[in-house]
């Protein structure tokens, strides 16, 4: 009886030894769960402010993109008689089309038309923060390929923003006027 006593004497002092270095290993895994579960809720939040930009963004392309098909339209039925250094009702002539980048596209300005994002025809989100808009430009002429015409040809540039005001996108196309039948 002895033997198991001295036995178990002698094996306590190393479980002692051992019980702070436990807690320091799991004081070391939790620290890492932490700072991994912390760093896994950051790049979600990153995740979801890159998916709303993105969709801001594609509001804003489908209005820009709307009001480009209003404004070809527009060209395509009165840009000739009707364009006009002065760039009344978005029909301006050569030259005269302002330069959009800087160009102030509110609804104060005259030199654009301003398309209604209320008019469901015209296929734009009314969750826009503001009217889409466009211009035309009549920038020459050249010769048709295919049966040796000449064409009027037309630039038309439109502006819309997203939900978020400073989301903006700029579309310019160009179109042909006339020529073959």
């Amino acid at each position: 009886m002895n033997t198991q006593i001295k036995f178990f004497a002698e094996s306590r002092p190393a479980v002692r030894a051992q019980a702070g270095a436990a807690l320091i290993v799991v004081l070391i895994i939790l620290v890492a769960m932490t700072i991994a579960g912390v760093s896994g809720m950051q790049m979600s939040s990153l995740e979801e402010r890159m998916s709303a930009n993105s969709r801001d963004r594609m509001f804003a392309l489908q209005a820009a993109e709307a009001a480009l098909r209003v404004g070809q339209v527009r060209a395509k039925t009165q840009l000739l008689s009707g364009a006009n250094a002065a760039c009344m009702n978005g029909l301006c002539s050569f030259g005269a089309a302002p330069d959009p980048i800087t160009y102030d596209w509110s609804a104060a300005s005259t030199k654009h038309v301003v398309v209604d994002k209320n008019d469901a025809s015209n296929g734009i989100s009314p969750q826009s923060s503001g009217d889409p808009g466009f211009f035309t430009e009549k920038v020459g002429a050249r010769k048709n390929a295919a049966c040796g015409q000449w064409v009027e040809v037309a630039r038309v540039v439109s502006r819309a923003q997203g939900i978020d005001p400073s989301t903006t996108v700029l579309l310019e196309s160009y179109i042909e006027i006339g020529g073959c039948s």
